[in-house]
């Protein structure tokens, strides 16, 4: 057997462990907990559409207790920068204590 198939069965090996581990770890939390403490969002509530995002985010900011005049200020906050122009602006290369002068932002 060539060594690349050898790795990645062992790769596939160890994703598998993980996973395993990271949804004991989850369902764990879920029969733990009182259903009232908890607040399940699937990412694909959140790619849907604005609709369905904000419906969820709704959900969430009432579950967090944030209040709704604070609420609708934040939804519309989110709506109107979705495409990431709240992002910091990157960094030159070879500019912070950080970067040596090799380094290249991604």
């Amino acid at each position: 057997m060539p060594l690349f198939i050898a790795c990645f069965s062992g790769w596939n090996d160890f994703v598998e462990a993980r996973i395993a581990s990271w949804e004991n770890l989850y369902l764990d939390w879920l029969e733990a907990a009182e259903a009232s403490d908890i607040e399940v969002v699937h990412f694909e509530e959140l790619q849907a559409s604005d609709e369905a995002m904000t419906e969820t985010l709704r959900r969430v900011t009432k579950f967090l207790g944030i209040s709704p005049e604070h609420q609708e200020h934040r939804l519309a906050c989110l709506l109107r920068y979705q495409d990431g122009r709240f992002k910091r602006r990157k960094r030159r290369a070879g500019v912070g204590w950080w970067f040596s002068g090799e380094t290249e932002t991604r």
